[in-house]
C-alpha cells in the first residue's frame, strides 16, 4: 500500500465545496450522507495505482451509507430510508442520484455494518459464488487478515465449505470456525498438503498478485481456478506456465462492479439482503472516525502500517 506521504504529496486530495443538490427529478433521489469508510481501493486511487479508465480528480468514496432525504415521485424510496449508493462519490454530505443507483440498506444493520457492507462482504460472497463447489470442498485465499479474507471465512463456513487461510504470520489470525490457518513462504503447497491432509482444492482466491499467485496456483487440484481480485503486491501475477498446462488450471480476475453491472434492482436489494443475513452479527473493527474536513489526517491514518480497524468518515456534520 502507498505510504500516506506519498498519497498526499503525489495527487493533491482536496475537499470541494458543491453547491445543494437541488430536488430531485421522478426517478432521483437527494440523499445526506452519513458514514464511509476509507477503502483501500480508495488510496489506490488517489495513488493514481488501481484502475485502468479512472483519472484524477476523480470522485472518491467506494462505500458508504445514506439517508433519503427527499424522493422522486417514480421511486420506490421515501424520506427516512437508508441506502447503499451503488457508484462511487461517497465522500460528500449531499447528493443528488438516480434511484437505480442505491439499494436499501437491510433492515436490522448498524449503521458501521451497513456502510462497510457494499465492497469486501459483497466481494468475497461473489467470490465463493463464481465456482460451482459443494459441502465439504476446500476453497484457499491469501490477504487473510483483510477484511475480505475474513469475511470469505464467515461466509465460507455458512456454505458448508471449508477454508484455509494464507497469512504472514502463523500467530496474526484468530480464525473462525473450523477455519485452517497455513503461513506463507516458498513450501506453501506442502504446508497446505499437510494442513489439508491432501484434500483437493479446487478455489483460490488470490488479493496479492506477484509471485504469491503462483504460490496459491500451485496449491490447486487439477482443473482448479485460481481468481485474482486484487493488488497488494503492486506486482504482476507470476505462475510458471508448466504448472497451469500440467494441471489444466484457470486464472481469471475478477471486479466488484462489473460482476453486478448486470444486475437489476431487484437482484441486488435481495443480494445484499441475503449477505446481511449470512453475515450476521459481524461488524468490522473501527480504528477511528474522522469528519470530512479532516480528511487528510484520516488518509494518513487508514495508510499507516499496522493499523488495526477500518478507518470511517463522520459525513453527518462538516
Amino acid at each position: 500500500m502507498p505510504k500516506a506521504a506519498t498519497l498526499l504529496e503525489r495527487n493533491n486530495v482536496s475537499i470541494a465545496e458543491t453547491p445543494a443538490p437541488g430536488p430531485p427529478s421522478p426517478r432521483e433521489v437527494v440523499l445526506h450522507m452519513r458514514l464511509a469508510p476509507i477503502n483501500p481501493a480508495d488510496l489506490l486511487i488517489i495513488a493514481g495505482n488501481y484502475a485502468i479508465g479512472i483519472d484524477l480528480p476523480a470522485p472518491l468514496g467506494a462505500e458508504g451509507v445514506g439517508i433519503v432525504t427527499e424522493a422522486g415521485a417514480e421511486t420506490n424510496f421515501a424520506p427516512g430510508d437508508l441506502v447503499l449508493p451503488l457508484v462511487r462519490g461517497c465522500w460528500m454530505q449531499h447528493w443528488r442520484l438516480p434511484a437505480t443507483s442505491v439499494v436499501k440498506v437491510p433492515p436490522g444493520l448498524s449503521l458501521t455494518a451497513a456502510a462497510t457492507l457494499r465492497i469486501n462482504p459483497a466481494t468475497a460472497r461473489r467470490l465463493l459464488l463464481m465456482v460451482p463447489l459443494t459441502t465439504g470442498d476446500f476453497v484457499i485465499q491469501n490477504a487473510a487478515n483483510s477484511m475480505v479474507g475474513r469475511c470469505v471465512a464467515r461466509l465460507a463456513a455458512g456454505l458448508g465449505l471449508r477454508c484455509c487461510s494464507v497469512v504472514r504470520r502463523i500467530d496474526s489470525l484468530l480464525p473462525c470456525e473450523g477455519e485452517i490457518v497455513v503461513e506463507d513462504g516458498p513450501d506453501l503447497a506442502a504446508r497446505v498438503t499437510a494442513a489439508t491432509h491432501g484434500a483437493p482444492i479446487r478455489l483460490a482466491l488470490d488479493c496479492v498478485a506477484g509471485e504469491a499467485s503462483g504460490r496459491l496456483a500451485a496449491c490447486l487440484a487439477r482443473g482448479g481456478t485460481l481468481t485474482v481480485f486484487g493488488h497488494l503486491s503492486g506486482a504482476p501475477c507470476s505462475i510458471p506456465s508448466t504448472l497451469l498446462t500440467a494441471r489444466d488450471l484457470q486464472v481469471r480476475g475478477f471486479s466488484l462492479r462489473p460482476a453486478e453491472a448486470g444486475a437489476t434492482p431487484a437482484q441486488l436489494t435481495n443480494f445484499y439482503r441475503d449477505l446481511a443475513a449470512a453475515l450476521g452479527s459481524y461488524t468490522p473493527p473501527v480504528a477511528a472516525t474522522y469528519r470530512l474536513r479532516d480528511l487528510h489526517a484520516a488518509l494518513r491514518h487508514a495508510a499507516a502500517p499496522g493499523r488495526a480497524g477500518k478507518v470511517m468518515l463522520d459525513l453527518s456534520a462538516s
